[in-house]
Parts: C-alpha cells; sequence; structure tokens
C-alpha cells in the first residue's frame, strides 16, 4: 500500500489483516504492523547487491530469504504480506528500487480529495506542533499563492502529495498497469486485470465492503479464500484521539479555494494515466 498519507491507509491495513490470509510488516523502528519505509528512508544501499537487499526486506517480515519472489513475500503457510508505507507514493526514488527488486509486486493507492487531504495533514501538524509553532512544510496563512509555485519546493512536501496525477505515472512509465475492475462488481472477472489497484477514500469509507472485495479479488484471494468458515470483517474501525483544532487561523476558505484550482490544473491528467474506470468526485475534468 503506496500511499497516499491521511487518504486511510491505516484502515486499510487494519481492515486486511483480520483476513486469515494476509499479515503486515512490521514498521521502521520495530512497531507491530507499522509503516517499514523500506524503499525510502530504510533502504540499504550499502547491502552487498540484490541477493542482501532482498534478504533485508524479508526479514521485515519475520520471514527467511527464501520466502522472498518477484512478486512480494509469502510464508510457507501460504499467508501474503503487504508493506504499507504511504511515504512511497510521494518519494521520486521509491519506484525504481521497487522495480529492480520487485518488478511483479502489486501495488495499493488509496486516493482522497487533495485539498482534504492537505487540510486533515495540517491539523495533525497543529495538534502536535508546540506553542503554535508550525512546520514550514505548509504555507503560511495569507501566502498560499506563493506556496502553490510550481513545481513544489522539496520541502513542501504535504503540497506534494495531493499531486497525483505525477506520482502514479512514475509507477506507469515503469510497466506497472491499472487494475480495472467495476466496484461492486469485483468477482465477477470484468474489466482489465492489472498490478496497480487506485481506489478512493470515499469508496473505502462510505462502502469499505465494496473496497475490501476489490482488494481481494485484486490480491486473487477470491470468494473462496476470501470467505473462510465462520469469518466476517469487522468494519467498525477502533476509535483513535484524534485533535480537532479551529482551522480558520491557519486555512481559511478562500485558500482552500486556491489549493483545489491548483490540484484541479494539476491532476487533470489522472484518468487518462489510469485509462479511466475510476471516479474521482473531486476532480472535475476539462474539455479540449
Amino acid at each position: 500500500i503506496i500511499g497516499a498519507q491521511k487518504a486511510g491507509t491505516t484502515y486499510l491495513r487494519w481492515l486486511l489483516v483480520q483476513h486469515p490470509h494476509l499479515e503486515s510488516g512490521d514498521g521502521l523502528h520495530g512497531e507491530t504492523r507499522g509503516e517499514p519505509h523500506f524503499f525510502d528512508w530504510g533502504y540499504p544501499a550499502k547491502a552487498g547487491g540484490a541477493a542482501a537487499v532482498a534478504a533485508r526486506y524479508a526479514r521485515t517480515f519475520h520471514e527467511p530469504s527464501s520466502s522472498f519472489e518477484s512478486s512480494g513475500v509469502r510464508s510457507g503457510g501460504g499467508v501474503v504480506w503487504f508493506d504499507t508505507t504511504p511515504a512511497y507514493l510521494v518519494e521520486p526514488v521509491v519506484p525504481r528500487r521497487v522495480k529492480a527488486l520487485l518488478p511483479k509486486l502489486k501495488l495499493i493507492a488509496i486516493v482522497r480529495d487533495p485539498t482534504d487531504r492537505y487540510r486533515s495533514e495540517l491539523q495533525m501538524e497543529i495538534c502536535r506542533a508546540r506553542l503554535g509553532e508550525i512546520s514550514d512544510q505548509f504555507h503560511s496563512h495569507g501566502s498560499m499563492e506563493r506556496y502553490l509555485a510550481h513545481p513544489p519546493l522539496a520541502r513542501h512536501k504535504p503540497l506534494q502529495r495531493g499531486l497525483y496525477a505525477e506520482q502514479l505515472e512514475a509507477w506507469v512509465r515503469l510497466g506497472w498497469t491499472h487494475h480495472r475492475v467495476e466496484l461492486g462488481e469485483a468477482t465477477s472477472g470484468k474489466g482489465k486485470r492489472g498490478d496497480l489497484l487506485v481506489l478512493t477514500s470515499e469508496v473505502l469509507y462510505k462502502t469499505p465492503q465494496v473496497a475490501v472485495d476489490a482488494v481481494l479479488d485484486f490480491l486473487d484471494l477470491g470468494p473462496a479464500a476470501a470467505r473462510p468458515e465462520g469469518f466476517e470483517f469487522n468494519f467498525k474501525a477502533p476509535k483513535n484521539a484524534a485533535c480537532k483544532r479551529d482551522m480558520g487561523p491557519f486555512l481559511d476558505q478562500p485558500e482552500m479555494e486556491q489549493m483545489k484550482g491548483y490540484y484541479q490544473e494539476h491532476n487533470q491528467r489522472l484518468p487518462g494515466i489510469l485509462g479511466g474506470a475510476v471516479d474521482f468526485p473531486w476532480l472535475t475534468t476539462q474539455g479540449p
């Protein structure tokens, strides 16, 4: 699961690990079912060749290097391991590293209205910040026009995270193809099978069963494997202690509209890159 941050990746991971044939790797610092960050922050540049890198990655999942395949890591008991690191979508070095090590890896990306995604990340930053000191990765109130210069400055990661067209195109250029299925018909055989599944946050949160069925079909864990006897998904995620703050002093409605226009312009190519078949309710496509 390569991203995007604040789009539902943690919720999807929570759903998938309920399945008896799926398990998530540990985090970079050993957290159980965390974010491995193997292909960005934790990449072993001096590991001693592809075999050594593969062995290091397999250890993320507590598996020997013999469990490593070009399509991922599988245990002897038939469990498919997966990596959830939302940063993979935005870090430009990641696609080529993955291609070199796992050329047949299946990828899942969740995208959210990019302006809402930015607002959510800003709110998280505000709640974490001390004495109101907000990271310069975010815009300063009243300076949105300057912040929206393109291409974004390297430090403006929160803005970059919503440029889905650029990010997904990097994977498509390296050979990943969009897995086109009719949501709600995930096990019907309709559509074009590929190795990159793109979901929207709207589908994930409004109809989680539909999203999970699409993922299981994508992973070749269809109806028989998806419903072991007596197994049912629990779609009600545990409540988190999310901080809620008044966002007005940090991001007002005019600034939101400026940002929406920016993302509309820079994500216009997204449906074409994916060959259609995904409805992005926040994207108004423009005619020629």
